[in-house]
C-alpha cells in the first residue's frame, strides 16, 4: 500500500452520519448483530445521564461521545459507506430511534417534529428504502422490517431477531422513563418526552474516519480498537481471505467456505478464531496467541498464497480442516476415551491433530489409529501433567508439534513420532511417580475418574465404560459424626487424594453417601467393580490418612507398571 497523508477524523452527530448521502452498508465480513440487554441498557443509561439529564430536566451542555466509526468508502456501490468498525453501535442506535418513533405514534404524537424526524432518518419515503442495510441476509431482514414506518413488534419471543429484541427493550426503557416523567410533571410529560429524541440527535456525536482503501481502514481498526463486540481477529482474517477471493475471482467459493465455517463453529462465534489458530499451528508448528492471529494470517496470505491455484488449495484445506474440527467438538460420541479427555479439558489438543490429517490427506482417520492417538494423549497427560511437573505452556508445544506431524506426514508415521515423544515424558522411576501422586491432594473429579477407570479397565477389560462414571469419596467431603476420629488439620485435606477415591455403581454411591466406614464397608461388598473388591479384600479396621496413603501407593504403582503404550 502506498504511503498517504494521515486520515483526519471527522466529528459529526450519529444522525448526520446515517442520513448523509451515500448510504451505509454493514458488509458481509462483519459478524451478525449480537448486542444484548446489558449493552442496550448501558447505552440508554449513558444517554440519560449525559444527554437527557432527566433528574435536572435540563439539556446537556456538551455532547455524548458515541464512539468511533471507521468507514471504507466504495464509490462504485449504491451503499458506498462500508462500516469496518461501529456496526453494533450504529444498528443499536437505529433500534433506539425506531423505538422513539413508535412511542410517539402510540401516544398520539404522530405529527410531532420528533416523530417526523425519526421517520425521515430511518426511511426514505421517495425511494422507499432505508439509509442503512446489511449484507447479512437475516440481519438485513430484521433491519428493514424495523425501519419501515408500519413496523410492529409487540412481544418478546424465542424466535425474535436480536435486533428486534434491542428495539423492544428500548421501548420498555422509554416507556418507563416516560412514566417517571409523568409522575413528576403529568401535564408536560408528553411534551418533555417529545424533546428527548431531538436532544439525542443533537448531542450524540461520533468520530468518523473514512478511507477509500480497505487495507488502510483495517489497519486503522486494529490500531484503534482492541475491545468490544465489533471485529475480532477472526473477523479481520475473514476480510483478508475475502480480499484475496476478489483478487482471484473466487468470491462465491469464499462465501461457501465461510458459511460452512460458521456452521462448523456454530456453538460460539469465538470458536472460529480458535479453529483458524489451530489451522495455523498445524501448518507451522508454532504457538499463536489470539492477538497474533491477524498478523500471522496477513503475512501468510501475502507471502505464500500468491496464485489462484494456491488460493484454491487453501480453501480446500480449510474446508476439510474446519469440517473435521467441527465434527470433533460437536458430534455426540460414545467413545469413553474421548469423553474422559473432554472432562479433563484435554480434548482441545486432539481436534487440530485429527483435523490437520484430514485437511492434508483428504481421508478420515480410521478407528485404530485414532485409538492409538487417544492412548498416547492419555499416557502423556498422566506422566507429564498428573504425576509429572511439565508446565502448561511446554505441554501445549508438544501438542502443537503433534498437529504439525499430522499435517506434514501420513498418519502412521506421525503416530510413530508421537509415541516416541510421549515416552520421553515418562516419569523417570516408579518411586518418583508414586510419590508425586501420594502428594497430590487436589485432583479434580474428572482427573480421578480417568485414573480409576484406567485401573478398572486394565483389571477387567470387559467392563462397560458407561458404568464407570460415579466417583465415591470413601472419607466423605462433608464429615458426619461417624467420622469423629478424623481431625481435619491432621487429615491435611486428603479428601481428593487418589487413595481416598474409588468408582462405585450409582445406586450404591447414593446409598453410602457420607456414612461412616463401618456402614460403607458392607455396602462395598455388593459392588462388582474390581477397584471396590480390592478395598474390601484389604479393608483396614479404620479408614484414615495412613489407609489413604497406602491405597494411593498401590494404585499409582499399578498405573506405572501396567499402563503402557
Amino acid at each position: 500500500m502506498k504511503r498517504r497523508d494521515p486520515v483526519t477524523p471527522k466529528g459529526e452527530t450519529i444522525g448526520d452520519l446515517i442520513s448523509s448521502t451515500g448510504g451505509i452498508l454493514v458488509p458481509d465480513y462483519q459478524r451478525r448483530y449480537n448486542w444484548g440487554n446489558d449493552q442496550v441498557t448501558q447505552l440508554w443509561n449513558d444517554i440519560c445521564e449525559q444527554v437527557l439529564v432527566m433528574k435536572g430536566r435540563e439539556p446537556h451542555n456538551g455532547i455524548h461521545y458515541f464512539g468511533n466509526s471507521i468507514i471504507y468508502e466504495d464509490t462504485t456501490k449504491t451503499y458506498r459507506k462500508h462500516l469496518v468498525d461501529g456496526q453494533q453501535r450504529t444498528l443499536t442506535f437505529l433500534a433506539l430511534v425506531a423505538a422513539f418513533r413508535d412511542f410517539y405514534k402510540q401516544h398520539g404524537a404522530a405529527m410531532s417534529a420528533a416523530y417526523v424526524e425519526a421517520c425521515n432518518l430511518l426511511w426514505d419515503r421517495r425511494s422507499k428504502a432505508s439509509n442503512v442495510r446489511s449484507d447479512n441476509h437475516l440481519d438485513n431482514l430484521a433491519l428493514q422490517q424495523m425501519l419501515e414506518p408500519s413496523f410492529v413488534c409487540n412481544a418478546m419471543g424465542p424466535g425474535l431477531a436480536r435486533l428486534h429484541k434491542s428495539y423492544y427493550w428500548f421501548t420498555e426503557l422509554i416507556e418507563k422513563a416516560h412514566e417517571e416523567e409523568a409522575a413528576y410533571d403529568p401535564v408536560n410529560a408528553l411534551t418533555t418526552t417529545d424533546e428527548w429524541l431531538e436532544q439525542i440527535l443533537a448531542y450524540c456525536h461520533v468520530s468518523t474516519i473514512t478511507s477509500d482503501e480497505m487495507e488502510e481502514a483495517l489497519i486503522m481498526f486494529k490500531s484503534m480498537n482492541t475491545t468490544g463486540l465489533d471485529l475480532d481477529g477472526s473477523d479481520v482474517v475473514k476480510v483478508f481471505l475475502r480480499q484475496d477471493a476478489l483478487k482471484h475471482g473466487m468470491i462465491d467459493d469464499f462465501k461457501v467456505l465461510w458459511t460452512q465455517i460458521e456452521a462448523d463453529c456454530k456453538e460460539k462465534p469465538q470458536h472460529i478464531g480458535f479453529m483458524l489458530g489451530d489451522y495455523w499451528k498445524t501448518r507451522t508448528s508454532n504457538l499463536i496467541t489470539s492477538r497474533g492471529i491477524v498478523h500471522h494470517w496477513q503475512h501468510f496470505l501475502k507471502k505464500e498464497i500468491t496464485t489462484k491455484t494456491k488460493y484454491t488449495r487453501l480453501l480446500q484445506q480449510l474446508t476439510r480442516f474446519s469440517n473435521e474440527w467441527g465434527n470433533y467438538f460437536h458430534a455426540i460420541t460414545d467413545n469413553h476415551q474421548h469423553n474422559d479427555l473432554v472432562d479433563m479439558r484435554v480434548s482441545n489438543q486432539l481436534a487440530p491433530i485429527l483435523a490437520a490429517h484430514y485437511a492434508k490427506h483428504g481421508s478420515r482417520v480410521v478407528k485404530g489409529p485414532r485409538k492409538d492417538l487417544y492412548n498416547y494423549v492419555e499416557y502423556l497427560h498422566l506422566h507429564a501433567k498428573l504425576a509429572g511437573n511439565i508446565d502448561s505452556n511446554a505441554l501445549k508445544k508438544v501438542y502443537v508439534r503433534w498437529g504439525h506431524l499430522a499435517y506434514k506426514n501420513n498418519f502412521t508415521d506421525a503416530l510413530s513420532e508421537m509415541k516416541k515423544e510421549a515416552q520421553t515424558h515418562k516419569v523417570a522411576t516408579r518411586p518418583m511417580f508414586v510419590n508425586n501422586l501420594v502428594h497430590t491432594d487436589n485432583l479434580s473429579r474428572a482427573q480421578a475418574r480417568f485414573m480409576l477407570k484406567k485401573v478398572e479397565m486394565i483389571k477387567n477389560p470387559s467392563a462397560d465404560p458407561k458404568n464407570l462414571n460415579d466417583v465415591e469419596h470413601i472419607c466423605p467431603q462433608t464429615l458426619s459424626t461417624d467420622w469423629a476420629h478424623i481431625k481435619w488439620d491432621d487429615f491435611n485435606n486428603k479428601t481428593h487424594n487418589l487413595g481416598n477415591l474409588t468408582l462405585l455403581e450409582g445406586t450404591l454411591n447414593k446409598s453410602v453417601s457420607n456414612k461412616g466406614w463401618a456402614t460403607k464397608l458392607p455396602e462395598y461388598k455388593k459392588s462388582n467393580l474390581h477397584l471396590v473388591k480390592d478395598i474390601v479384600a484389604s479393608a483396614p479396621a479404620t479408614w484414615d490418612e495412613k489407609a489413604i496413603e497406602r491405597r494411593c501407593k498401590d494404585l499409582a504403582g499399578f498405573l506405572f507398571d501396567r499402563f503402557t503404550i
